[in-house]
């Protein structure tokens, strides 16, 4: 479950990981924007990724770390139960990257199924359908096109049973009160929605496959789904449960050569030179936050490092001027991931650039998005445990002009080094910095008291 704007988990909504030989694994959540997480009473879930604040409610369980931005923070109920690390080094795994475009305006006009009527649609451009109770839509492998999609109770959406898939993208309105099936009322692979209008998208019974509404609130009913969901606000009503998996198996990446497999995007195409980069780089920007671990691992492999790392970073400056966040982000991501020098010298360039724009702590503002360029390149950095990436990071930590960058090299450095390293690290950095080099991990169970001892003392 990911959300680019907030992201809201009801009460007692338990959200579980498919495909796992544990008796009960719990799935992770992500917030990639700056409103606030929030996980309610009784709720159960995994590992969480916010950009923006967490809250936790009374009883809420979280199996798994949590990772969060650097300015975020995190508040916690009576008797909330946080089974993992917390820590302010947020993953840009979680920056999903919800591809919207689509098809032109409709060619097969409308489509109305009454009730107990059978009908094969083609792929194609369509206006507004609707299928009503008891009616049977069959839809084949392939594109569609919906100005709205209106699926009423008791109505059946049929798709193929295999890893081919039926994709419909709606551009007005989304109501969901169907049913997804295979051939014969077999189990189906599942249905892939992606909903581009901005009114609220609606699946109000049990669904198998994948919903993204990129420009607009998603509302997830009080039943069992399964598959992967993401929206710009997302919300999970109380009583819901959530399996996530991928309609089709994913390759093992130790085993593959040429070949990873994503639940939305298909098959990766084959990233062996600069020929095939821009179709991979396609593919590798609409993938999911679960699905870049198995792609990071297959850019790790490849053997033509610095000719795709120049052209990665010819393209992050593109997506730099053309202002499309995400995608810096997760092409930094991309970079970070590529053993090269040429891949570090593009991070190192960002890292170390000169912020153009006046300094202002307004959310999403042009120097707060400036910042989290470099932020993920310092990040990107800090992985990789170089003699010339450290370098790089001292000189930012001690000599940024940006107050936000030496914060985070700071914080990057200093969880590497032993206490009496770090003793020697305080007497380097500002006094005004040394906060950040005592600041305690969120680990710590004294972590509330420690971090409110330190305030008062800076302070003063």
């Amino acid at each position: 479950l990911s959300g680019t704007e907030w992201l809201e988990i009801g009460d007692r909504v338990t959200v579980l990981r498919g495909g796992s030989s544990a008796a009960v694994a719990y799935g992770g959540i992500a917030n990639t924007g700056m409103g606030i997480l929030r996980v309610g009473t009784d709720a159960k879930v995994g590992a969480i990724w916010a950009n923006g604040n967490v809250d936790l409610r009374d009883r809420a369980e979280v199996w798994g770390d949590i990772q969060l931005s650097l300015s975020a923070a995190i508040s916690e109920g009576n008797d909330v139960d946080v089974n993992g690390i917390v820590s302010s080094d947020l993953s840009s795994a979680t920056r999903d990257v919800l591809s919207g475009g689509g098809p032109p305006g409709p060619s097969g006009g409308d489509v109305m199924l009454p009730p107990d009527l059978v009908l094969a649609l083609a792929p194609g451009h369509y206006g507004r359908v609707t299928v009503n109770a008891r009616a049977r839509l069959i839809l084949s492998a392939g594109e569609y096109s919906f100005s709205d999609l209106h699926a009423e109770s008791g109505s059946k959406i049929e798709v193929p049973t295999d890893c081919t898939q039926a994709r419909v993208r709606t551009r007005q309105t989304l109501f969901f009160r169907g049913e997804v099936v295979g051939g014969s009322n077999t189990t189906a692979s599942g249905l892939t929605i992606v909903h581009e209008g901005q009114n609220t998208a609606h699946i109000e019974t049990p669904f198998s496959g994948v919903v993204m509404a990129p420009s607009s609130e998603l509302i997830l009913s009080s039943h069992d789904h399964s598959g992967r969901f993401y929206a710009k606000k997302l919300r999970v009503q109380s009583g819901a449960t959530i399996v996530g998996r991928s309609q089709c198996k994913q390759t093992d990446p130790a085993s593959a050569s040429n070949f990873v497999e994503s639940a939305v995007r298909g098959p990766a195409p084959p990233l062996d030179g600069p020929e095939n980069l821009d179709a991979f780089l396609d593919w590798f920007l609409g993938m999911t936050a679960a699905e870049h671990d198995v792609a990071e691992a297959r850019i790790a492999r490849v053997s033509n490092f610095s000719t795709v790392a120049g052209a990665v970073a010819t393209k992050l400056q593109q997506a730099r001027v053309q202002g499309q966040l995400g995608e810096v982000l997760l092409l930094t991501s991309f970079l970070g991931a590529m053993v090269s020098p040429a891949a570090e010298d593009a991070l190192r360039a960002i890292a170390e650039e000169p912020i153009a724009v006046p300094r202002d702590l307004t959310e999403e503002s042009p120097y707060e998005i400036e910042v989290a360029y470099r932020r993920q390149a310092i990040f990107a950095l800090g992985k990789r445990g170089t003699e010339t990436s450290t370098s790089t990071l001292r000189s930012i930590a001690l000599g940024s002009a940006y107050p936000e960058l030496r914060a985070i090299a700071i914080r990057t450095l200093k969880y590497r080094m032993t206490p009496s390293e770090r003793d020697a690290f305080r007497q380097e950095v500002a006094p005004s910095d040394q906060f950040f080099v005592d600041r305690p991990n969120r680990s710590d169970p004294d972590f509330e008291a420690k971090y409110q001892e330190m305030k008062e003392k800076y302070a003063q």
